[in-house]
């Protein structure tokens, strides 16, 4: 049963790609730094020594951008309550404020490299990827805790090589229009929608435990939730 399931998750995904994807915009003149909003004159400015893990718990407005270079910029009015450890293969961004509904961590823009592990405690994330197929586009794992991470709709489209995502606790994940992702890996994510007009070349989830995939679809959207077994 939960094989079945499983490969019917695929087939309505795979299928949803290739009849609902939008032409791939490739002339984009744009790099994505120009795309992300707010006066500069209000950030701090950080260079970063290069790593492979990016720890960060508590931001609930990370904006992660790919880029060809590690560095950090911080709205002036989070310069006290956020905490910054660039050391060894490990980059922590740790907000320090007052947290849960209250938290007012906005305001932080993080541009990274391809094949980087981000590690997210208690955090929202933006993801913007590529801009065109060319070079290879980026690849990203996450392991969410309690944490959600969305691709969102740009007035570009993005594109991914690879892209893990695991989840604990509740985690989510939403990817809207515009979207490429050539390899997607999905594990103990509780909710997972995928809207129209995203192109998706592989898919595979997976759950731990006893536990299946459900799907559901309206609107041309794809959901997929994990349901305990009994």
């Amino acid at each position: 049963m939960i094989t079945s399931r499983k490969i019917l998750v695929v087939t309505v995904l795979v299928s949803l790609a290739f009849v609902s994807a939008l032409p791939i915009a490739i002339g984009v003149k744009h790099m994505n730094r120009d795309f992300v909003e707010g006066d500069r004159n209000n950030f701090d400015y950080y260079k970063l020594s290069p790593v492979t893990f990016v720890n960060v718990e508590y931001l609930k407005g990370l904006v992660i951008v790919r880029s060809d270079s590690f560095r950090l910029e911080v709205a002036k009015s989070l310069r006290n309550f956020i905490t910054i450890t660039n050391a060894g293969d490990t980059l922590s961004v740790i907000y320090q404020g007052e947290r849960g509904k209250y938290n007012d961590s906005t305001g932080i823009i993080l541009y990274l490299p391809v094949s980087v592990t981000i590690i997210a405690l208690e955090s929202d994330i933006e993801l913007r990827g590529g801009v065109n197929e060319f070079p290879p586009p980026p690849s990203y794992t996450f392991d969410l805790r309690h944490s959600h991470l969305s691709l969102p709709k740009l007035v570009y489209h993005q594109f991914y090589d690879h892209l893990s995502v695991s989840g604990a606790d509740s985690s989510s994940l939403h990817i809207s229009g515009h979207n490429h992702i050539w390899d997607l890996q999905l594990m103990n994510l509780e909710n997972t929608v995928i809207e129209q007009s995203v192109e998706l070349r592989k898919v595979k989830t997976s759950f731990e435990g006893k536990s299946f995939v459900e799907t559901s679809s309206s609107e041309h959207v794809v959901e997929l939730k994990s349901t305990s077994l009994k």
